[in-house]
């Protein structure tokens, strides 16, 4: 486990990204995360890019079933 200042700060880095001009939130439910990203991804347009050092309840999976449905 990763003592606490070796964590990534969320909350830093959205205000990071939304103060450059970059939508960004924070989404801690998978099943809702990987439903907010099909439903905003542009196909054609946009890269995904899902990265962790482990499972996270299955989210990558999820996220490429969301995208197949056309969530």
């Amino acid at each position: 486990s990763l003592a606490p200042e070796a964590r990534l700060d969320l909350d830093e880095l959205v205000r990071t990204l939304v103060a450059g001009g970059t939508p960004a939130e924070i989404i801690r439910e998978t099943d809702a995360l990987a439903e907010t990203v099909a439903a905003e991804a542009r196909s054609g347009e946009d890269v995904v890019v899902a990265m962790s050092g482990r499972d996270f309840d299955g989210v990558h999976g999820k996220i490429l079933a969301a995208l197949e449905r056309g969530a």
